[in-house]
């Protein structure tokens, strides 16, 4: 989504404690979902994105994971001028982490109050709302079905304290190839093995299973 909220560039202090997790509510309804895609897809978009996919059929809700700070709300038409609009959520935790939740195609209506009324032509964040409200872990943030051609929608974690190894650093200069975690590490243990058991490609004949989360770097 466009230009990062400058905002989430201010604070660097990683004070929380590292032993336990940062998420403990399950971001999505999980038995709707096709697969959890690992980082570092060459498909097209954000190689530090994991995309969802979901069910033929369905719409998910989706839940913010883990007690957060909602910096910036994002409404902005993705298929250009006429089109409907989406939402893009970006939060920040205490421990300096941020994470985006984006694609979703209608939200709650404590978040519709906080959010631009009209949409934008342009997902730039200097075109959202920065609310800046602290938010508990499995609140109702809105519903989503996806992007019409794949039915997914995106899950963003960045650290600032982790740096992706790149052979060609100079080729890599945005946030989400170089800070991006894996999200589902930062889960309590049990939701954790639950969104490693969906992660992978979903495919004609079922989910082709990834050995591991991956990461943003594509070298």
């Amino acid at each position: 989504w466009g230009v990062k909220n400058p905002v989430a560039k201010q604070s660097t202090d990683i004070s929380c404690d590292s032993s336990k997790p940062l998420f403990t509510a399950a971001f999505t309804e999980i038995d709707k979902i096709d697969a959890f895609g690992p980082l570092g897809g060459v498909g097209g978009g954000s190689p530090g994105r994991s995309y969802i996919g979901i069910k033929k059929g369905n719409e998910v809700a989706v839940y913010n994971p883990g007690e957060a700070t909602l910096e910036t709300i994002v409404y902005a038409r993705r298929g250009g001028h006429g089109t409907p609009g989406e939402y893009g959520l970006y939060f920040k935790t205490d421990c300096g982490i941020t994470f985006l939740l984006d694609h979703i195609h209608r939200v709650s209506d404590e978040i519709q109050a906080l959010a631009p009324k009209e949409p934008a032509d342009t997902s730039a964040t200097q075109h959202g709302t920065q609310p800046n409200k602290k938010l508990e872990a499995g609140m109702l943030l809105g519903h989503t079905k996806g992007t019409p051609l794949s039915r997914t929608f995106d899950f963003l974690v960045e650290d600032e304290s982790k740096k992706a190894y790149h052979i060609n650093e100079k080729r890599w200069d945005w946030d989400q190839t170089i800070h991006s975690v894996c999200p589902y590490d930062l889960y309590t243990p049990e939701l954790k093995a639950k969104f490693y058991d969906k992660l992978g490609i979903p495919s004609d004949a079922g989910l082709v299973k990834a050995s591991e989360c991956g990461g943003p770097s594509q070298d």
